[in-house]
């Protein structure tokens, strides 16, 4: 023992506080040796103390029974303790080393280690501001020449602080091997829940309820679901559940109930808005035990351009399919067949493509008439069971006028169309209505 040091002595279970140098009534900043000796002097043991107080000013205080009061740094194991408190063991296989809080009763109250942080001094305590840190775990490591803050967890206040509501986040940071112990100004928090319960990756900031970003320069901004195993049933799976009511008592969707879906955003100058998107959307309503009949919307700009219903019907320009395709609004079918006056014509396996008419197809020419064009723009439009037989040209191209001769698909009596080109012929003015009678080229005759 050293001379002019307090020492507490422990001898099988009771301590002995000796006072060397104690002067009533005056605060000193000396160092207190706890020797242990249990279960006799000359061996080692263990000191038991029920509660400990480090740094504080125990001038003329008198502790407690089971209170060390420490005014400047405790070290166990080590003679040269960093910080107030630190314990330094070499054992390698002990599960236990190290610092452990232990709490036995019979209610639910669980083991605790606990961080508080006031402004102020020990004497006067003022409020936390936004932006301080509440308390942290950080993990130290050596690299050969000093210990780096490399990792860790903590709290952080975010927000307008008030008496019964300090308004806190939890981060969780990587440095990425540099020593860092203010991770938020050098942007090394990988993991953020917020004051709201919002998890954010990547942010600190996060606007919903899972809100994942990057900035990372040729580095794809992936979510990864990985799966690996001989189940051929199992999958990863991205899931969304919806239901009326509440989570805890949920009730049945109903016609018309948005289940879920995927938006891509763009940032336009001012705010990110929608590009396109995908929805499901319920259809019919919901028989107990039986699967959702819903519908697979397909968006873009906010405008719903196909959907593939409960049935597996897919409407283009339609919400409500009535074949397995339905088309609303005109359709250009290009395979490199294609070419003018040929019609779409199907195999024995219902593989369709173009085929020039012939002399031997089953096509009449016995019921013609003109084709209706819109405008000098807009393709021919020849009605059901008629088609095109031939176009009706100007002499600068601009194919003015209807544009068209159609005829029936079978050998209807009509008029034929040699009588419609004689007709084309003898009046021009009828065909060219846009360009006169003098632009008008009639096509041959068969």
């Amino acid at each position: 023992m050293r001379k002019n040091r307090p020492t507490l002595f422990v001898f099988s279970g009771f301590f002995v506080l000796v006072l060397a140098g104690l002067i009533a009534g005056t605060a000193w900043a000396e160092t207190v040796e706890l020797v242990t000796y249990y279960p006799a002097p000359g061996q080692g043991g263990d000191l038991h103390v029920n509660s400990l107080t480090v740094g504080a000013d125990y001038n003329g205080t008198t502790p407690t029974d089971g209170t060390a009061i420490i005014s400047d740094r405790l070290g166990i194991g080590t003679t040269a303790p960093v910080g107030e408190l630190e314990v330094v063991s070499t054992n390698n296989s002990d599960p236990t080393r190290g610092i452990t809080s232990t709490q036995i009763n019979s209610g639910i109250q669980a083991a605790l280690v606990n961080a508080r942080k006031a402004r102020g001094t020990p004497s006067s305590l003022n409020a936390v501001a936004s932006g301080d840190y509440g308390g942290a775990f950080l993990s130290f490591n050596y690299d050969g020449s000093s210990y780096l803050a490399t990792a860790g967890f903590g709290t952080r206040v975010n927000g307008t602080v008030s008496e019964g509501s300090v308004p806190t986040d939890l981060f969780f940071y990587t440095s990425g091997g540099a020593n860092n112990t203010d991770p938020y100004s050098n942007s090394h928090v990988r993991l953020v829940i917020d004051k709201n319960g919002n998890v954010g990756i990547g942010t600190v900031a996060p606007s919903s309820v899972l809100h994942v970003a990057s900035t990372a320069a040729n580095t794809e901004n992936d979510i990864l679901l990985d799966y690996a195993g001989n189940d051929a049933a199992v999958a990863s799976e991205f899931r969304t559940r919806r239901s009326r009511g509440t989570l805890a008592a949920p009730t049945a969707v109903q016609v018309g109930d948005d289940l879920g879906g995927v938006i891509f955003q763009g940032w336009n100058g001012t705010g990110y808005t929608h590009g396109a998107g995908i929805d499901v959307i319920v259809e019919q309503a919901p028989v107990a035990g039986q699967p959702i009949q819903a519908a697979l919307d397909f968006y873009t700009q906010d405008v719903r351009h196909m959907r593939i219903n409960a049935t597996g019907n897919v409407g283009i320009g339609t919400a409500a399919p009535a074949n397995r395709l339905h088309v609303v609004g005109t359709v250009r079918i290009v395979d490199g067949t294609q070419a003018n006056g040929r019609v779409l014509t199907s195999d024995a396996n219902g593989v369709a493509s173009w085929q020039t008419v012939t002399a031997t197809a089953t096509l009449s020419t016995t019921n013609c008439k003109l084709g209706v064009r819109a405008s000098r723009t807009s393709t021919p439009q020849c009605g059901p069971g008629f088609y095109l037989k031939a176009l009706v040209k100007s002499t600068n191209n601009n194919w003015d006028g209807y544009g068209s001769i159609c005829c029936a698909l079978d050998a209807s009596a009509g008029t034929s169309f040699n009588d419609v080109v004689d007709d084309c012929n003898a009046n021009k003015s009828k065909y060219g209505v846009t360009g006169g009678a003098n632009l008008v080229t009639c096509p041959a005759k068969d």
